[in-house]
């Protein structure tokens, strides 16, 4: 008989940390890498973490493109007909019928904050604000004003660089306040109409206060060797045992139920060995191989006759002595 591990991030990780809490037991030992447990519907904290990240953000980039989402949805809630199909076509999507959808298609590009890899250097978020600002990579802010070029140039820019760039690609994020709560409600019945008596738990009266009440969402107290990781500037992490919004602040770190923040990191940053360039992310790497490594041998425990796992990687008992279930 050997344990069975779950190590998994985003929508598994909070899988994962779930399964624990109604099932306990079903997996020796779990990692949760960036686990969003908190079922939230109106999820407004996603932007607030990004914003408290985005100070890392060049402040021209900043300024400007939350002028240009204010100018977007000026024109969309208040602008007349003309100017509302002008801006369509500026952004190539003079096929998109309603305001709400087309503000939201604008937006979208700002959800590459949460893809950034440590290791990526010029990413597409990055990329996208120099579109902005009409300027080359690297470029300084003793190059650019740090008050940015203003609207009127900005948004032709962005306009340029997402029909050249975004479109094609359509890689979804300050956005748009159009795409609000009831905005993705509606999507819910065009992704998944009704299939006779089936249906989406929400058209059936079922709320996300009903899931935390089952599930226990990020208030999860009594759990047993389920290690938590997050990334600080994560937009998910408002919704994870390391919100600020929880009640009584981020779920403390116990040797029973050990919980990190990465310094700087974003989603899911620990479960890529690349991002082991930077050094906290390499510490909390290590520091979950050698913490599932020791909740491993507390399985075994002494004298059953079985090898411990080794941390370090080079212990060729690993593939007999534990199942790995790791979904990302």
């Amino acid at each position: 008989m050997k344990p069975r591990i779950w190590s998994s991030g985003s929508y598994s990780g909070a899988l994962g940390a779930r399964v624990e809490s109604l099932a306990p037991g079903t997996f020796w030992a779990t990692h949760s890498s960036s686990g969003p447990v908190q079922a939230i519907y109106d999820y407004w904290q996603y932007f607030y973490r990004s914003k408290i990240g985005l100070q890392g953000m060049p402040k021209n980039c900043s300024k400007d493109f939350s002028a240009i989402i204010d100018y977007v949805d000026g024109v969309f809630l208040h602008g007349s007909r003309k100017q509302k199909a002008d801006l369509k076509r500026l952004f190539g999507l003079q096929g998109v019928r309603h305001g709400d959808d087309a503000a939201a298609a604008i937006s979208a590009p700002i959800w590459a904050w949460q893809s950034i890899q440590l290791y990526s250097g010029y990413s597409t978020f990055y990329q996208m604000c120099d579109a902005i600002e009409g300027v080359s990579p690297n470029t300084t802010l003793a190059e650019s004003s740090k008050d940015g070029v203003g609207l009127k140039k900005a948004l032709p820019n962005y306009a340029k660089g997402y029909t050249t760039s975004y479109l094609p690609v359509c890689r979804p994020t300050v956005f748009s306040r159009l795409a609000n709560a009831q905005y993705y409600q509606r999507q819910c019945g065009l992704f998944f109409p009704r299939q006779g008596p089936y249906t989406y738990a929400s058209n059936r009266g079922k709320t996300a206060a009903a899931l935390n009440a089952h599930t226990k969402g990020r208030h999860l107290y009594d759990t047993k060797r389920l290690m938590w990781v997050n990334g600080e500037f994560d937009p998910w992490r408002s919704a994870s045992t390391a919100s600020v919004f929880r009640t009584g602040g981020p779920l403390p770190s116990t040797p029973r139920t050990p919980s990190i923040v990465i310094p700087g990191a974003r989603h899911c940053n620990d479960l890529r060995a690349s991002n082991a360039v930077n050094e906290d992310v390499k510490k909390t790497q290590e520091a979950v191989i050698k913490q599932m490594a020791e909740w491993t041998n507390e399985f075994y425990g002494p004298g059953r006759g079985r090898r411990p796992f080794a941390s370090d990687g080079h212990d060729s008992e690993i593939e007999r002595g534990v199942t790995w279930s790791r979904l990302v």
